[in-house]
């Protein structure tokens, strides 16, 4: 039977390569015959690819990871701690593929030398399986005024992660920018900051206004992995704008001015360099704390927030 072993997936097949394989062998499965494995000196695999966790003589059934923590990947040669891994021309061996994601990678080297451990994944598939979700395909809109928004290509928001806990990661954004503020994962708390006004100018066609009173906060509790984060906020700009103070787990990572001399929809603005030390549920908060000198009031509008993963 398979098994799940803290960032392990082990399972138990029948060697049908024609040879015995060793710990650390790279394998493929084998279509022609259930549950089992053989090797392969096609380079760049895209199939169900392994690592033999032990010594398997022909015909017997050992176990074979398919995913997961590797703590030895048999290579041709010394690899580069990070880049990617795909099967070699020559039997039972792994290739450094480089540091991007090609296809027919299926693991990426933790450590390098020539006798490294690796994070092992399914297979990329190349072509449309690999395709950045959020290039042309669609747009970002965003900086448009008088409900006339402007279009800009999505680009770096999907920048590919690798691995993380086993799962293969995008460093996309929590929602896409389409997405209306009030359907953001449930609103943990608003105060005075809580009325839905639709405006078919904005993105999603909606935006989260407060009443003005100067400290008024919405926050939600949001899951974040360890490393470094971007937030990007639209928000609908005016003469009567306060400035957003965002803030995690109750300080600040920066602020976003939402005065503007004239009513602007759809503004973006960027906070880059925000730290999370370790993967955790993060409350996330934007007060209305205080205003540009030349704004009238404390006002916040809101229409989407993204959070990317940037490292």
């Amino acid at each position: 039977m398979a098994s799940t072993r803290g960032r392990q997936v082990v399972v138990p097949l029948t060697n049908k390569s024609g040879g015995s394989v060793a710990a650390g062998d790279v394998v493929v499965i084998d279509t022609g015959n259930n549950d089992a494995f053989t090797t392969s000196t096609a380079g760049a695999v895209t199939g169900g690819v392994g690592v033999a966790q032990e010594t398997i003589a022909n015909n017997a059934t050992g176990r074979v990871l398919l995913a997961g923590y590797a703590a030895l990947v048999n290579v041709n040669a010394s690899v580069t701690r990070g880049n990617f891994g795909k099967t070699h021309t020559v039997v039972k061996q792994a290739t450094d593929a480089g540091a991007s994601r090609v296809a027919g990678t299926f693991c990426q080297f933790l450590t390098g030398g020539t006798t490294p451990d690796a994070i092992v994944y399914p297979a990329d598939l190349g072509g449309a399986s690999l395709t950045n979700p959020m290039t042309t395909a669609e747009d970002i809109i965003y900086g448009g005024a008088s409900g006339v928004p402007t279009r800009k290509a999505k680009g770096a928001e999907a920048t590919f992660l690798g691995v993380v806990g086993g799962v293969l990661a995008y460093a996309n954004p929590l929602l896409p920018w389409t997405v209306p503020i009030d359907v953001f994962p449930a609103a943990v708390q608003t105060t005075n900051f809580d009325t839905l006004t639709a405006d078919n100018g904005c993105v999603g066609g909606a935006r989260k206004r407060s009443t003005g009173a100067q400290n008024a906060v919405i926050g939600w509790d949001v899951v974040l992995g360890a490393g470094t984060w971007t937030l990007h906020l639209i928000h609908f700009q005016d003469t009567d704008r306060g400035i957003y103070t965002v803030a995690f787990d109750g300080s600040s990572v920066g602020t976003i001015d939402g005065y503007a001399g004239s009513t602007t929809r759809n503004t973006r603005s960027t906070i880059t360099g925000i730290s999370v030390a370790t993967s955790k549920v993060i409350r996330l908060t934007l007060t209305m704390a205080t205003k540009n000198a030349s704004s009238s009031s404390y006002f916040g509008e809101l229409n989407a927030l993204q959070l990317v993963r940037t490292a």
